[in-house]
């Protein structure tokens, strides 16, 4: 999964003061790749819905969690930006609820 992300990617997370966040931009191949898998596995026994969307002119996916505990979003909106190269040079993580309201719950088909 690492070479789908460009050296210099960033992840930036923003949980708006409400969720347990990255408190500083997660930046190089290497530091992502790690923070992506120790997320994943801190998050892997929420059970939750996904939904691949565009926001804002991103490519993205919407989460829902039913089971997130106190200081977990319920509801994130992840969004890449894409390079040239095709390689993933920013992750965004938006956790703020006051920036997801417009987000539309997901369905399962």
């Amino acid at each position: 999964a690492a070479k789908l992300l460009s050296a210099n990617i960033v992840s930036i997370s923003d949980g708006g003061g409400e969720f347990f966040a990255a408190k500083i931009p997660v930046a190089g191949r290497e530091k992502v790749a790690l923070f992506l898998s120790n997320l994943f596995k801190a998050t892997a026994v929420f059970s939750s819905k996904t939904q691949v969307v565009e926001l804002n002119g991103l490519f993205g996916v919407a989460t829902e969690r039913e089971n997130a505990p106190a200081g977990y979003a319920k509801k994130i909106a992840t969004l890449f930006q894409i390079n040239d190269d095709g390689l993933i040079e920013r992750i965004y993580f938006v956790m703020a609820s006051r920036k997801l309201t417009a987000m539309r719950e997901i369905t399962m088909y």
